[in-house]
């Protein structure tokens, strides 16, 4: 038995054993008060099909959600400005943050954010950071395709001893190209961590929520399952269209790692074979999780920012990306 099932197992027997002493249902007992816990969602407009389904899920364990996102993609395409207000409006008990993309290098630490295009994807994560309540005692870092299971995370919250923990990885469910194709192999993408251990430096380095769970301090625990000794999250990363996959490779932080726009193009040039081209996985045929629709598209413009959504200047990014005034002054006339 894998040390999360036998951990899983054994603290929820405790509280069970606790409840019946003191009489009390599993609601209740919760333990983990949802003040104490925010989510910080990396967000861009090719994942708007997906964030109705998270945003639900996630309002089931989270007391403050933060969406963040850059004014163009990481491939330095411009967002549609009132997609974005749009959307927002949409959602209009969530924050959102849209931030400036720059377009010329910012040197941080050695590394190019500009040649180093996954960097990105942690300033997102650092800007909601620098926004949270001071409150807040635990983070939950998602992509817009990450679905939760609201209401199996919040049960797992109950009994699970997080509080063991400085940071958890959660086992998920993986899929391509439909969410009906699910991978036979867990992956343990998504992070919580205790604000107390978060630093600008972990949240920036390199290898991104893994690099985090890896280099930070403290007591550690992956691959944690629910209840039901299987995955509360399912990620639909690569559940796109033909066109749509092109459009995520061609605008992630991940554009260098392989020669994507040959595999897609050969992935498609038949059904689906039973293999991916990113890992190699076997899959199984399940019943789709959330109804997702992938022509979904952002309701009717709008045109004015709403209230919910806070817009960056580049002053105050630099400012929470800890640059100096010589790296500014760098970075616009380079």
């Amino acid at each position: 038995m894998s040390l999360s099932k036998k951990s899983n197992r054994l603290c929820k027997a405790q509280i069970l054993r606790a409840m019946r002493r003191s009489k009390q249902s599993l609601k209740e007992y919760f333990f983990m008060p949802n003040a104490r816990l925010a989510t910080i969602i990396n967000f861009c407009t090719l994942d708007y099909p997906f964030l109705p389904h998270l945003l639900k899920e996630a309002k089931k364990f989270s007391s403050s959600i933060y969406v963040v996102l850059a004014d163009h993609l990481f491939n330095g395409r411009k967002e549609d400005i009132q997609d974005i207000w749009s959307i927002a409006a949409e959602f209009s008990d969530v924050s959102f943050i849209l931030f400036p993309y720059l377009h010329k290098p910012i040197f941080w630490r050695g590394l190019s954010l500009e040649t180093t295009a996954h960097m990105w994807h942690n300033v997102n994560r650092l800007v909601g950071f620098h926004h949270l309540s001071d409150e807040i005692d635990y983070v939950f870092f998602l992509d817009a395709d990450e679905i939760p299971e609201g209401d199996n995370l919040r049960t797992l919250l109950s009994y699970y001893p997080y509080e063991k923990y400085d940071c958890i990885k959660f086992a998920c469910y993986w899929y391509f190209r439909k969410p009906i194709f699910q991978a036979t192999v867990y992956e343990t993408s998504p992070l919580m961590a205790k604000k107390s251990v978060l630093t600008r430096k972990l949240i920036m380095q390199k290898y991104e929520r893994t690099g985090m769970f890896v280099y930070a301090k403290g007591e550690k625990i992956e691959g944690v399952l629910g209840e039901n000794v299987k995955p509360v999250l399912h990620h639909y990363s690569w559940v796109r269209t033909k066109e749509e996959m092109l459009e995520k490779v061609r605008s992630w932080g991940h554009k260098h790692n392989k020669d994507w726009e040959s595999l897609i193009h050969e992935e498609f040039s038949s059904e689906f074979q039973g293999k991916d081209f990113v890992h190699g996985y076997s899959f199984n045929l399940v019943e789709s999780f959330i109804p997702l629709d992938l022509q979904a598209k952002p309701s009717k413009k709008i045109q004015n920012a709403p209230q919910n959504l806070k817009t960056l200047s580049e002053t105050e990014l630099f400012n929470i990306l800890g640059v100096s005034l010589l790296s500014k002054l760098f970075t616009r006339h380079r």
